[in-house]
């Protein structure tokens, strides 16, 4: 029998990562779409009617905490359903294989300590006292990261790591940006199936629609696209929830806004109004000054890349000087390759920068390899680029699914790389060639890897070793732990205490996640005074993740009372999932060690890091730290009996104030969550005290804008500096954007500043194209600086593509 789920009784948290920091990511702009709009469906009365306050968004996460601290609430208030879905790129540790879920900050390579663990989802969801649960996974993993794990479907990989007993599990996982969000449209490829059929419903069905059936939907739309199919796995009742099917009954009301937004009903109607957009765009193109229109001009030739991408090159080679092709170029062969592969091959030939050819080229074999091996191989051979040949041939080593022909791939790969003559080049492609040759062969792996060992010898600088070897120290340290310390002491041997700090900490972190033992041994080493403390922290974050114990032991190490309590405060709040007794005896360790503090106002300061941390295992005992915390910020501290000034030029009175109110600040920043207009209170009392601290301002606001927008705009208009408090509104603004559109939009007008405005703005915009394309077109039209205006129309014109 169908269950429709109690809304009042349900939680669903949304999760999406589309901006990243570090160059081996790409954004994903698709994704913060794809969270306005699907949070949107699951509020509304005909689709689920879950309470706005049931229902929370997060968007783009910078920590850890950030994305599962929502998850962990959510699982202890649902009682009937919970919904959890991420979309954004997933990530897999190098050596352990453990999915892990991206954050701003993640790195591609370094995913045990810059990402979030699944697992730890995985634990608080089978904690949770929800009836059913419902994961959904919309990830990009490269076929390279899936390739760690298993043989098959990238999906069924996925899936079968992600499954949860207990748990209606959905997982969609392209191995290529380009697959996962199709450029041009709006949505990631299978959130915008998913929000098609629970928009617009089903006919022919009942009033209710099953989660089997809105995966049958889902997956024959995909399959009709030749798309890659998402995968599923059932492990309790939650198959027979129902949401309610648009399609059944039809109102008025809705007829009427499925062509409100632009005016048109069908398909070519909105390509055409598209085409119409980037006309206007290439017009407003023309009017910018001579050395601002090859950017423009590249923003209009990829919007029309997405309708016409011949007519897209001639435009990039008419109006973009022949330096600056290279990017419009490689977009245009993104375009191509998902009609039409020879093309593609084409225009890629014709880029005259080396390194962009050779990675447009490498998308055209990508592309092939995941078809027919024997096709990319075949376009391999036309590269002449030899790094761009070597990378093809890794490529399709790893796309082919016979070991001996893998084999044969990358010794003809070993062999182009002896003949690179820089010799650090020769070693680092020998190198990454390798380490897919010891998965397959581990002896010839091996003997390759102590050939790339000692072609490093040479080199002298301690840092540049461990760059050149550091895939080789992390493949070892899987199958030889002594080896790998070995290896690592031969690197530092010799080098001054400050230099093999860090290296070993660089060395360390990456070894924790998955080889802790190894990493708590080598982080011993560690020997300067200056730099321990603080190196050591930064290794117990990863190694706390894996092994808490190890993290403790080496939090012990640590001498000074403030560096105590923040590695304790790391290791707490890491183990506090799976164990919350641990995490709260260490928190209470920690609040001993804070309070023996000479300083009060750092006293203050450990105080409210620590109530941070208890905030989710003792919410009131979390405020009695903070109000001691305040009590101690507030104390007053005796000026020195001969007074001076310090290196800022400070006198003893002024330097009392400037602690006080930084730590007032700090405080604030813990109360923000919880009380936002006390949070706001501080941060007023700092500003009286010591004006200034406008990065801890925006800290706070960002914080207070996802819970209270008017404590929100309190705080910032507490900043002194103009500047700051521009920081401070557009903090508010990008929050705002998705949850209220029309009172960001008039925030974005105060501030001051062409450039300042049109930023503000242009978020505005971009997440109304999916809800209402023509209020996106009104407001991008009052975007003042033309080169932002044009950037939105493309956007906008793309999306009308689909």
């Amino acid at each position: 029998m169908s269950a429709v789920p109690d809304p009042p009784a349900s939680r669903a948290v949304l999760i999406g990562t589309s901006r990243y920091t570090h160059r081996s990511l790409d954004d994903l702009p698709a994704v913060a779409a794809n969270l306005a709009v699907l949070a949107e469906l699951l509020r509304s009365p005909d689709v689920w009617g879950l309470p706005a306050r049931n229902c929370t968004v997060v968007a783009d996460p910078a920590t850890a905490a950030e994305l599962i601290t929502p998850i962990v609430q959510a699982a202890a208030e649902a009682t009937d359903t919970l919904l959890v879905y991420y979309a954004g790129h997933g990530l897999v540790a190098r050596l352990a294989a453990e999915l892990h879920l991206a954050l701003t900050g993640s790195e591609k390579d370094k995913a045990s300590y810059t990402a979030v663990p699944y697992g730890l989802i995985r634990e608080e969801l089978a904690a949770s006292r929800a009836d059913r649960q419902i994961v959904v996974l919309d990830c990009c993993y490269s076929g390279r990261a899936l390739g760690r794990m298993a043989g098959g479907d990238s999906a069924a990989i996925v899936a079968d790591e992600a499954v949860i007993e207990g748990t209606y599990l959905i997982a969609a996982a392209a191995e290529t940006k380009t697959a996962l969000s199709v450029p041009g449209e709006p949505h990631t490829a299978f959130t915008a199936e998913l929000l098609q059929v629970l928009r617009r419903g089903v006919p022919g069905k009942g009033p209710h629609l099953d989660l089997d059936t809105l995966y049958r939907e889902i997956a024959a739309s995909l399959r009709a696209k030749q798309r890659p199919l998402p995968q599923r796995r059932v492990r309790n009742t939650a198959d027979r929830l129902t949401f309610h099917n648009r399609a059944f009954k039809e109102s008025a009301r809705q007829r009427a806004e499925s062509g409100k937004a632009d005016g048109t009903t069908t398909p070519d109607d909105r390509r055409r109004h598209g085409r119409e957009l980037l006309t206007e765009a290439e017009r407003i193109a023309h009017t910018i000054s001579i050395k601002n229109q090859a950017s423009a001009f590249e923003s209009v030739c990829d919007g029309l890349a997405e309708y016409d991408p011949a007519q897209a090159e001639r435009l990039a080679r008419m109006k973009i000087p022949p330096k600056k092709q290279g990017w419009p170029l490689w977009n245009i062969v993104r375009a191509w390759v998902r009609t039409d592969l020879a093309e593609a091959e084409r225009v890629a030939g014709t880029i005259t920068d080396p390194q962009i050819r050779a990675s447009a080229l490498n998308i055209v074999v990508g592309e092939l390899a995941q078809r027919s091996p024997i096709e990319a191989g075949l376009v391999a051979l036309t590269i002449t680029d030899p790094a761009a040949r070597l990378l093809a041939l890794r490529s399709i080593s790893q796309a082919v699914t016979d070991p001996a022909e893998a084999l044969r791939i990358l010794a003809e790969a070993e062999d182009l790389a002896r003949t690179f003559t820089e010799p650090a080049v020769r070693i680092r492609e020998l190198q990454e060639i390798a380490v897919l040759i010891l998965k397959l062969a581990p002896g010839r792996g091996r003997a390759l890897l102590a050939e790339v060992q000692q072609g490093t010898r040479s080199t002298t600088d301690p840092y540049q070793r461990w760059i050149q070897l550091e895939k080789s120290i992390i493949a070892i340290a899987e199958r030889s732990p002594d080896e790998a310390e070995r290896l690592v002491h031969s690197i530092v041997e010799g080098a001054a205490p400050t230099t093999r700090s860090s290296v070993v900490t660089s060395i360390v972190t990456q070894l924790a996640e998955n080889a802790p033992t190894v990493a708590e041994r080598i982080a011993y080493t560690v020997e300067d005074p200056h730099l321990h403390a603080w190196e050591i922290r930064e290794i117990i974050e990863v190694l706390a993740r894996r092994d808490p114990a190890a993290a403790l032991r080496l939090a012990r190490t640590i001498t000074g009372r403030q560096e105590w309590v923040s590695a304790s405060c790391i290791v707490a709040g890491i183990v506090a999932d799976p164990d919350p007794g641990h995490a709260a005896a260490l928190l209470t360790e920690a609040e001993g060690l804070a309070r023996s503090h000479a300083s009060p106002h750092a006293q203050a300061k450990d105080l409210a890091s620590i109530a941070a941390r208890t905030t989710g295992l003792n919410a009131a005992h979390a405020a009695d730290l903070l109000t001691e915390a305040e009590h101690l910020a507030r104390t007053e501290i005796r000026p020195a009996p001969s007074p001076g000034r310090d290196a800022f030029g400070r006198d003893p009175g002024t330097i009392a104030a400037f602690l006080k109110a930084d730590a007032l600040r700090a405080i604030a920043l813990a109360w923000a969550a919880v009380d936002p207009s006390h949070a706001v209170e501080l941060l007023a009392e700092a500003d009286r005290l010591a004006s200034g601290g406008g990065h801890d301002l925006v800290d706070v606001v960002k914080v207070l804008a996802q819970r209270d927008r008017d404590a929100a705009l309190r705080a910032a208009h507490l900043a002194s500096d103009p500047d700051q408090q521009s920081r401070a509104v557009s903090a508010i603004v990008e929050v705002l954007a998705v949850q209220d559109p029309a009172e960001a939009e008039q925030l974005s007008l105060t501030l001051t500043g062409r450039r300042k405005q049109s930023t503000a703005l242009q978020a505005v915009a971009k997440a109304l194209i999916e809800r209402d394309p023509a209020e996106a077109e009104r407001v991008t039209r009052i975007i003042p600086h033309p080169a932002y205006r044009i950037e939105v129309l493309t956007h906008i014109a793309k999306a009308l593509a689909q």
